[in-house]
């Protein structure tokens, strides 16, 4: 498809979306002007996680952020001390995935350009080459980055916010909590 009928395709769902019944739709519009979150999650890019639907988000009770790799780069990292100081979220879900392109291109040093080398330094391999194995370790590593971050820290500190490592099968839908 070219980048035209792509544009298009996502204009024809929205409209598809608008004029649905409220009723019928998966997430209840329109959303008033605050918000009350109880959780964020921090998850890959991959349009196989589909967060809403695995967290049943119909009431827009979770924040997520989506990045490759699902690293806490200093924006996210940023977000999600919004996430949880400012909007109240208790929880922080940090859910990689099974078959991640992002960990697979980590692990063999992909040189693509200055933003993806970047982002890909940010995956911890712990001197792997399997990607399972190298999922799980940077799960594991994103997690305790985002329980030493000086902000989160306090709160987690305090019994406020809780952060927690997930691994989503992106064949059986299935979580393995961390």
């Amino acid at each position: 498809m070219s980048p035209n009928q792509v544009l298009n395709e996502l204009k024809a769902r929205y409209n598809k979306y608008m004029s649905s019944s409220p009723e019928s739709r998966k997430l209840p519009r329109p959303c008033g002007p605050t918000q009350s979150p109880i959780a964020a999650i921090l998850t890959c890019i991959d349009a196989r996680v589909p967060v809403d639907d695995i967290f049943d988000n119909h009431d827009n009770s979770l924040m997520i952020a989506r990045v490759a790799g699902n690293i806490a780069s200093a924006e996210i990292a940023g977000s999600l001390e919004y996430a949880s100081a400012v909007a109240g979220c208790k929880v922080i879900v940090v859910m990689g995935h099974t078959h991640c392109g992002a960990v697979a291109s980590a692990i063999a040093q992909a040189d693509v350009t200055n933003n993806i080398t970047t982002l890909l330094s940010h995956i911890d391999t712990c001197g792997s080459t399997d990607a399972g194995e190298v999922t799980v370790s940077n799960i594991k590593s994103t997690c305790a980055q985002l329980e030493n971050n000086s902000l989160l820290s306090g709160l987690i500190s305090k019994g406020e916010l809780m952060v927690v490592g997930a691994l989503y099968d992106v064949e059986s839908c299935e979580i393995t909590w961390m």
